[in-house]
């Protein structure tokens, strides 16, 4: 079995404070070049729906990504919006018979 080195041990010897956060704000490393899609619709003559579209289909997988991340990215706030959670007190299937 290999032995650890110095900075192997440092690293298994961190406390929680001292671990690097997670990047809160994904969303700007998920884009690399702004405004590329809009471009390549304006440059073909179409819509950026449907650039999107077409480059979600694609067997780039760079192209398919972005036509992804950009169809994903379409609905606006929805990304940020928090998730109704249902009451428990209804969960119950007994509470919607009538009679």
């Amino acid at each position: 079995m290999p032995s650890l080195n110095i900075a192997d041990m440092m690293s298994r010897t961190r406390t929680m404070a001292d671990k690097p956060k997670k990047k809160k704000n994904w969303i700007k490393g998920a884009i690399k070049h702004p405004g590329v899609e809009k471009e390549r619709a304006k440059e073909h003559g179409v819509s950026t729906h449907e650039q999107l579209e077409e480059d979600s289909h694609s067997s780039n997988p760079t192209l398919r990504a972005r036509g992804n991340l950009g169809l994903r990215f379409e609905g606006g706030g929805d990304l940020h919006k928090k998730k109704k959670k249902k009451s428990p007190l209804y969960d119950n299937p007994r509470s919607h018979a009538h009679g």
